[in-house]
């Protein structure tokens, strides 16, 4: 059967048409993950369309979902309908999830009479925060705990993606910790938990599973379970990845001893590199505990006492304010309105300096489905797009619609010179990023890039107590500490505060990528990941991309030179937009994209309703 037939249908809006033909595309060649894929999404699609879906038959349909579910003969990882469905739990649409778990309980009940094979485990981990309550919780840890150690790495991707989506995967990290983490220790002499389980223990968790100063457990750990024959390509990558974050000088894991466990001849010179970087970040720390910034009660009288300083700046002259360096870098997206917010609240009562490094394109936002604002004006397009764009893909739309995407990037400029009167300051530098010196840079390059570029500003610009990066279309709402506290707590220890504390998705490890704030030196390591990144690419490390990447790279790189990131006591708004396209200018794009489909029609009939009622 043709996957072109299928796809047809899914474009004249029959999904449960497309769904049936994708059934026997899977049965044509099990082993291909592409009717998988497809079958998925249609799928997904199907369930606006509940009438039909009932009335297609049952046994074969009961046939489709086991097979999606189990995928047996299709060895493809992450689980296709899995991920699915991670993809919108990520996308904030948990909506879908609960309506797809409704939709195939009854062949889930099968499943787990019959005795769930490791890929139906996983399926119920990733779905666990909505079986309803015709599965216990309890039984749901039993069998992950039963099935756990036979998991491999690939297997972690889905169902412990806390970072974004606590609430779904949370039950699933708690399992780890109780079970490996509680009283008894189940980590030590467990041979069935191989390198790559070690490393994802530290990153699910935030918790050094090795401790000796010589490196004493490493060695054992690494010489216990590598070279193998359980031994994988992951092992070998995790152990790399464990080594940049553990060796210290003095380790017993000489180069003679990393060699006979073949972790290459670069790793050595790399862990000494990041050894000495925590060595130095210890020296610099006081170690002296400060007040905790996570009490709620804390947090709340710090807010009120800001606002009171506002109204009366007298209750603030107690000590010397604190000198903070602002290193802002991006896109000028709604920067104006953003700098307001900070000026309220952020930098109220402190000496900042602004260091600006942007681009002379102010430019519009991406519009992946999942933002809460997209970068389109109207109220009817933007939800038209955004339930079209989930289903068809992110990457689809933009290859289908290019003329949509193009009006997007042009925008506004902007001057020096205006800036430098907005924000106060003569360190001002702007770039043209169509610059051929620029060509190659992904978006991701450009971002880590010019967070390289304003912090190497204000650290040539002189002595500062704290050092922050924000992004200029940052909104912030309400300030819950005060900045001496926090000045002491990063001076304690090597830790950044961010938007979001370091977690786990998708097996990667993230940080919160549009603010930080830290201790110069701290700092320092976070905005040299320019710097750094290109030696841990080529280290072939685990989960770690040869690209820049937005949140995994700062992590990593911060995560194995010794820097702790914890979440920042903000209350952030909406990232701020500049101008939306209008809807006259989408409508026109779409025009010359248009091919006369269902989605197609769709969009401009929502585009054209938007713009009449710009008019009247």
């Amino acid at each position: 059967m043709s996957m072109a037939e299928g796809e047809a249908l899914m474009a004249k809006d029959d999904p449960v048409a497309a769904l049936g033909h994708f059934a026997g595309c899977i049965a044509d060649d099990p082993t291909d993950p592409e009717p998988y894929r497809a079958a998925s999404r249609a799928l997904i699609a199907a369930l606006g369309q509940p009438t039909a879906l009932s009335g297609w038959a049952g046994a074969d349909k009961h046939a489709l979902y086991r097979r999606l579910i189990e995928q047996r003969d299709c060895p493809t990882r992450p689980l296709i309908l899995a991920h699915e469905i991670s993809g919108h739990l990520t996308s904030g649409n948990r909506e879908v999830a609960k309506s797809l778990v409704r939709e195939v309980t009854p062949v889930l009940r099968d499943l787990v009479a019959d005795g769930p094979d490791q890929n139906t485990v996983i399926f119920l981990l990733t779905t666990r925060a909505y079986l309803g309550e015709w599965m216990s919780q309890d039984w749901v840890t039993r069998l992950h705990l039963m099935w756990f150690e036979r998991f491999g790495s690939d297997d972690f991707t889905l169902p412990y993606s806390v970072m974004f989506n606590e609430d779904s995967f949370g039950l699933n990290r708690q399992d780890i910790l109780d079970h490996y983490f509680g009283e008894t220790d189940r980590i030590s002499d467990n041979q069935h938990l191989g390198v790559a389980h070690l490393l994802f223990f530290s990153w699910l968790i935030g918790r050094d599973v090795v401790s000796d100063p010589d490196n004493a457990d490493l060695a054992t750990i690494l010489e216990s379970r590598l070279n193998t024959a359980e031994t994988t390509l992951g092992d070998h990558q995790a152990a790399r990845m464990l080594l940049l974050r553990h060796w210290r000088e003095g380790s017993v894991l000489t180069g003679e001893r990393l060699e006979a466990l073949e972790l290459g001849d670069a790793i050595l010179p790399l862990a000494e590199r990041t050894a000495r970087t925590r060595a130095q970040l210890d020296e610099v720390s006081s170690g002296k505990a400060p007040r905790s910034m996570d009490d709620r009660t804390y947090q709340a009288f710090q807010a009120g006492w800001t606002m009171a300083t506002l109204r009366t700046p007298a209750l603030n002259r107690r000590q010397r304010r604190i000198r903070l360096a602002v290193s802002v870098s991006g896109q000028l997206r709604g920067y104006e309105d953003a700098l307001a917010t900070w000026r309220r609240t952020l930098l109220a009562n402190v000496d900042a300096e602004f260091f600006v490094h942007s681009w002379q394109a102010v430019g519009r936002s991406n519009a992946e489905p999942f933002r809460y604002v997209l970068p389109f004006a109207g109220a009817e397009f933007p939800e038209t797009y955004r339930r079209i764009a989930l289903q068809m893909g992110y990457e689809r739309v933009q290859a289908r619609y290019p003329t949509l995407f193009n009006a997007l990037k042009a925008g506004a400029v902007v001057e020096a010179d205006m800036l430098k009167s907005l924000y106060g300051t003569d360190h001002v530098v702007l770039e043209d990023d169509r610059a051929d010196r620029f060509a190659a840079f992904s978006n991701q390059a450009k971002m880590h890039y010019k967070i390289h570029a304003a912090y190497e500003l204000a650290r040539n610009a002189g002595e500062f107590d704290l050092h922050l990066r924000i992004r200029p279309d940052l909104a912030v709402k309400m300030m819950g500490f005060d900045w001496r506290d926090m000045a002491a707590a990063c001076r304690a220890e090597p830790v950044l505060f961010a938007e979001a504390a370091r977690g786990l998705h998708y097996n990667l490890l993230m940080i919160g990528d549009q603010f930080a704030l830290g201790a110069p030196e701290t700092m320092g390591v976070y905005a040299d990941t320019w710097i750094t990144h290109p030696s841990l690419a080529e280290a072939d490390l685990a989960h770690y991309s040869e690209d820049f990447q937005g949140h995994m790279t700062l992590a990593v790189n911060t995560w194995v030179q010794g820097v702790e990131v914890r979440k920042v006591p903000l209350k952030f708004g909406q990232l701020l937009e500049s101008r939306p396209l209008g809807s006259d200018e989408i409508l026109a794009a779409l025009e010359t994209d248009s091919l006369g489909d269902q989605s197609d029609r769709q969009l401009i009939e929502a585009a054209h309703r938007d713009s009449l009622n710009t008019i009247t």
